[in-house]
């Protein structure tokens, strides 16, 4: 999940440490994550970074795969399998972890090319993927929760079968004067509140 959570920090604001990508660095960073079957037991994302013009396929603890997208020549997705082939004949096939999301992928492929970004026509989504939320209470666990993040707020829901998330359990103010971000370990973050209410833990 640090990967996510380097991409949440970013909007909010927070310091990288040395080697962050850097196709996060600039100024409006735009993100379409998916998260991937795991075939071998490493967690697998497909992103697109449409502020670097590229589809990265992600192995946790391994070092992205970049494809431009002026290097994607074909592409097909159907029954949870995703197929994209590049002009230099090399193909990936990627299975989705969650089917009902296939649409939303061939959307973002389908945009490649169109002066439109048609994957982000219905909001402007910086990320959104799913997280550990840790509740309120010392012991009261943790949840997971489908968060989003859009210019300068995170809102954050629950998980629903139907992946409608129109209603969000939580929105959160991304600004420092309202809310200070820090880091959580190696993988997660606090949101503190300046009033000093409950904060809000993810990983």
């Amino acid at each position: 999940k640090q990967w996510y959570q380097r991409r949440v920090a970013i909007t909010a604001g927070i310091p990288q440490p040395f080697g962050s990508n850097q196709a996060t660095s600039q100024s409006n960073p735009i993100f379409k994550v998916y998260e991937l079957q795991k075939d071998d037991g490493q967690r697998k994302m497909l992103q697109f970074v449409f502020s670097a013009n590229v589809v990265q396929y992600i192995v946790r603890g391994k070092k992205p795969i970049e494809i431009p997208f002026e290097e994607i020549s074909h592409h097909d997705v159907s029954e949870g399998q995703i197929i994209i082939t590049t002009t230099t004949e090399q193909t990936y096939q990627l299975g989705l972890s969650d089917v009902s999301e296939q649409d939303k992928v061939q959307k973002c492929l389908s945009s490649i090319g169109h002066e439109d970004d048609l994957c982000l026509v219905e909001e402007n989504v910086l990320i959104e993927g799913y997280l550990d939320k840790k509740g309120p209470h010392a012991l009261g666990g943790t949840k997971k929760r489908f968060v989003k993040v859009t210019q300068g707020k995170l809102s954050y829901y629950k998980i629903d079968s139907s992946k409608s998330y129109e209603a969000p359990l939580n929105t959160i103010v991304l600004n420092p004067e309202l809310n200070e971000i820090k880091r959580f370990g190696n993988e997660g973050f606090t949101i503190v509140p300046t009033n000093n209410k409950d904060e809000k833990e993810f990983r």
